[in-house]
């Protein structure tokens, strides 16, 4: 026997088994809507089966009443082949037949739902446990194979899988159990946050306002230090302010700088990542603010890193026993150039460090959809992972002058242009821009605006020097962030040839000023440049990109079109829509966290 052929030949016909599940789709979609109108109207969902559909019933009890892919609240459901007890007892007094009926008769009630698994249709304590449902007023679903056999007529509902095969039965069963549970984990998901939303609403209509939460916030980089990560989360904590929440950052100590008296930041001690590049890392030690931590009442944690300050904040939640949050803005495997090792040992040990930091969590928040997919892929992770939108001040980005920086520059009226707004560092893919902007500016006269600091400043620089004679490309260094609209406003087009990005806020907040978009397609700029729309997506290809640079900046119409799409894709990403969601996304983690007792800290004061 050829093992090999026998294990390609299973897969594909399970597979095959699977795909034909599509033709009753129909079926599985009225199943899904009994079972939610019985959830909602107070009812209960009753599973039964023999053998291998008695497991598969005790696993679709567990994911009803525990948890499928999405934090709600339980839904009641029970599989009757569990209770060794009740069913030798009943096999034994009565029949074998009756083992389902007889505890339905008990427990059951009119409203309910029973769903029965019998891959031929003819299972008789199956058959029984239909005929006393039909008695007590209990709708009735069959998961069977092809030929129902006798649950054709006994049950109200029929999900007929088309295979012959027990086995690719049992398989098209597992996986309608969990489109079954996947529908009706998102209905009721979605009724809580509209209940929740109303909530809200009527609060606000009547001028209440919901009690304040503590919020922690740890993070390995803070001001002065300027970066997406950063403009983040002063964002996060200017909105969350503004709902009338208090916020504490957690932060490393920034040499000679001063918080602003307003602001509630406890630094920690720090030293420089090394003698060239002055990022601060934190020692995770500081009396002061265990002191806080210890004696004030603090109802959530949210860390933007998983490591050194990452870690300090997963410790305190798990200390004060409250839900630990955490965004994941950076793939750091991009960045293991930054350590002087073996890049194969760097990257799969920051994998592993995320995953494992992860597992600490109530909430994964990625600011991308694309993340989604790689967090699952990648990294493993697929539990309590939540798409959040980062956000922007679109206000302060909206129609911004550039007068000044034009003058400033001597940038003629017939030149076009292109602005890229980023950290200075090798996973920036800059060289990659100066090339393609030479090719760019051959074909239309154009200057390029690179804006921000970083470790490489010096060597783009130099590159640039040897690669544009000419001296159209302008580093401008380090820019206050309460400046940087100005730049844009002087601007036609944002550039971005950045492969590393999560959820680049430049490339929005230039949107927001009305700059289309061309970046090289990948996570960060796929989520949120539509290409064709408010941009254009290309390859990591610098002909590619170029010709794409070029056909945009040469058709006007075109330039103020996407300009104005890209405007439009701004607007979405505004801080009360996203931080308010944010807050109720708190709330529920907090009060799933009361529910289960395990919330230690004091609810008042």
């Amino acid at each position: 026997m050829n093992s090999f052929n026998y294990i390609e030949t299973e897969i594909k016909e399970a597979a095959s088994a699977i795909k034909q599940a599509l033709l009753i789709k129909s079926d599985i979609e009225k199943a899904a809507s009994c079972i939610t109108e019985a959830i909602e109207a107070g009812g209960k969902i009753f599973i039964c089966g023999n053998g291998g559909s008695a497991a598969d019933a005790q696993h679709m009890a567990a994911e009803f009443t525990g948890r499928f892919e999405l934090e709600r609240k339980a839904m009641p459901a029970i599989a009757l082949s569990v209770d060794t007890s009740a069913l030798t007892s009943i096999s034994n007094d009565y029949s074998f037949e009756d083992v389902f009926a007889r505890q339905l008769e008990a427990l059951g009630r009119k409203g309910d739902v029973l769903i029965g698994i019998s891959t031929s249709g003819n299972s008789k304590n199956v058959l029984r446990a239909f005929e006393k449902a039909s008695e007590l007023g209990i709708s009735t679903i069959a998961m069977t194979g092809a030929s129902a056999g006798r649950s054709e007529t006994a049950a109200d509902i029929k999900i007929k899988v088309p295979a012959q095969r027990t086995c690719r039965i049992q398989e098209a069963h597992a996986v309608i159990i969990h489109i079954l549970c996947g529908i009706a984990e998102k209905h009721f998901r979605a009724s809580e946050e509209a209940k929740a939303e109303a909530k809200r609403l009527e609060a606000e209509a009547s001028g209440q306002s919901p009690k304040p939460l503590n919020i922690a916030i740890f993070t390995n980089a803070y001001k002065p230090i300027i970066s997406g990560v950063v403009n983040c989360i002063d964002l996060m904590r200017k909105y969350l302010e503004k709902q009338g929440h208090n916020v504490y950052i957690f932060a490393p100590a920034y040499n000679g700088y001063e918080d602003p008296a307003d602001e509630k930041v406890f630094r920690y001690p720090s030293v420089n990542l090394t003698n060239k590049v002055k990022f601060p890392v934190a020692i995770a030690f500081s009396p002061k603010a265990e002191k806080f931590l210890s004696e004030n009442r603090i109802d959530v944690i949210h860390c933007h890193h998983p490591f050194i300050l990452g870690d300090e904040g997963a410790k305190w939640a798990a200390k004060l026993n409250i839900p630990l949050f955490y965004t994941f803005h950076t793939q750091y495997e991009m960045y293991s150039h930054y350590i002087p090792l073996p890049q194969d040992l760097v990257k799969t040990v920051s994998k592993s460090v995320v995953s494992a930091f992860t597992k600490k969590c109530s909430v994964i928040i990625t600011p991308g959809t694309a993340i989604v997919d790689l967090l699952k892929e990648d990294y493993g992770i697929t539990d309590n992972v939540v798409y959040m939108r980062n956000s922007i001040d679109t206000e302060a980005f909206r129609h911004p002058d550039g007068s000044a920086i034009k003058e400033k520059y001597g940038f003629k009226p017939e030149e076009k242009i292109l602005i890229y707004v980023g950290r200075m560092a090798p996973e920036k893919n800059l060289p990659f821009m100066i090339d393609a902007f030479r090719k760019i500016n051959s074909k239309c006269p154009s200057k390029l605006m690179i804006i921000g600091e970083g470790p490489e400043l010096e060597n783009f620089r130099k590159y640039a020097s040897e690669h544009d004679p000419e001296g159209r490309i302008i580093f401008t260094g380090r820019v206050e962030y309460a400046d940087i609209p100005a730049y844009y406003g002087a601007a036609d087009l944002f550039i971005m040839t950045s492969t590393t990005e999560v959820k680049p806020l430049a490339l929005l907040e230039a949107m927001a000023a009305g700059l289309p978009i061309v970046a090289v397609s990948a996570c960060g700029a796929s989520d949120t440049v539509n290409d064709g729309i408010n941009g254009y997506l290309t390859e990591e290809d610098r002909d590619a990109f170029a010709d794409k640079v070029i056909g945009l900046l040469s058709d006007k119409d075109l330039l103020e079109s996407m300009g104005r799409e890209a405007e439009k894709t701004a607007e979405e990403y505004s801080g009360e829509t996203i931080y308010g969601k944010l807050s109720e996304l708190y709330e529920r983690e907090i009060n799933r966290k009361r529910r289960m007792h395990r919330y230690s800290g004091p609810l008042e004061g």
